[in-house]
């Protein structure tokens, strides 16, 4: 899936609308996005064509489109506009990726050979060691994930792998998978078990792509939820970051509330991307959800790895611990 930057690039061309004498659509955007505005807004269709136009020309001066977003958060028509390009942008990039699978015959499902490198597969692993088939209901016990990206890939790969893995059908493994207890701050671009098809070539009814995407400003909004994901980081006695830059507004979402007691825990993270002098900053932040005092030194808690699946390769035995 693209990371921050490589989306924005994409949205910016999705959104790049333009009209020839009015009304000749001579634009590379994206057509399907186009026929979401105009049939969702008709008289108003000019203003939210300008709002693409306002995300195409300046995006790229953004970090990513939920930075754009956020500092335009008092122009609804930018958040309306900018989650429509995201579905498409993440729908199509489901379909390109190697987790895609042709859904015209339901015996197809992923290709094992073609993702052994990547941590999907170590995490199964992982996930699968000393769990019996007649004990499969167990597989997520311990397990917690809190997911800030748009996609569904988690939960594909697993219906499928743990579908060839066990031999158990596919429906089977659904009901499995959706057992598995998932925050999404940001939501998805679709609900994966309920009717928006992995990498699917139509992008969902405009009401559900605005309500199922947030924005930094919007996020959890159920206090319940939102409460819930906390315990579960509180409890938890190891965590484990993929992929992440650390975000402020993401740390900001997982940090207990103040005067709490948080179970020490230890921290698994990646750090590709972030220089040595950044990394610093990250122990301070991490040193809070470990329930100690922020600290900027490095401390013997958190262990770091290059990539996703180097972590799992560097630490498959402390993280079975």
């Amino acid at each position: 899936m693209p990371i921050g930057w490589e989306l924005r690039d994409i949205i910016a061309q999705k959104l790049h609308m333009r009209f020839e004498h009015g009304f000749k659509f001579i634009g590379e955007g994206d057509t399907d996005i186009l026929d979401r505005l105009r049939f969702g807004y008709g008289d108003e269709l000019n203003s939210y064509l300008e709002a693409c136009a306002l995300i195409n020309g300046g995006i790229g001066l953004s970090a990513s489109i939920d930075d754009f977003i956020d500092i335009h958060r008092a122009d609804t028509k930018v958040a309306v506009c900018g989650k429509l390009a995201i579905a498409a942008s993440i729908l199509e990039k489901e379909r390109q990726s190697k987790l895609y699978v042709d859904p015209s015959n339901i015996y197809n499902t992923i290709d094992v050979g073609s993702i052994q490198d990547t941590w999907y597969v170590a995490f199964l692993r992982l996930l699968s060691s000393q769990v019996p088939k007649g004990e499969l209901g167990k597989l997520f016990e311990n397990v917690t994930v809190i997911c800030f990206n748009y996609d569904r890939c988690i939960e594909h790969f697993l219906v499928h792998a743990l579908s060839k893995q066990y031999g158990i059908k596919k429906e089977e493994a659904q009901s499995l998978v959706a057992t598995l207890r998932m925050f999404r701050p940001y939501g998805s671009v679709g609900d994966y078990f309920g009717g928006v098809a992995f990498g699917s070539t139509s992008l969902p009814p405009l009401d559900q792509v605005v309500s199922s995407l947030r924005t930094y400003t919007e996020q959890i909004e159920e206090k319940a939820t939102l409460q819930a994901m906390k315990t579960a980081l509180a409890k938890a006695r190891t965590l484990v970051f993929l992929g992440s830059a650390f975000h402020e507004n993401n740390l900001t979402l997982l940090m207990p509330p103040k005067n709490s007691h948080s179970q020490r825990k230890q921290i698994f993270a990646t750090r590709k991307g972030i220089s040595d002098a950044d990394l610093g900053k990250v122990h301070y932040a991490l040193s809070e959800l470990r329930g100690m005092t922020p600290s900027a030194q490095p401390d013997l808690g958190n262990f770091f790895a290059s990539t996703c699946n180097d972590l799992f390769e560097t630490y498959k035995l402390s993280l079975r611990g």
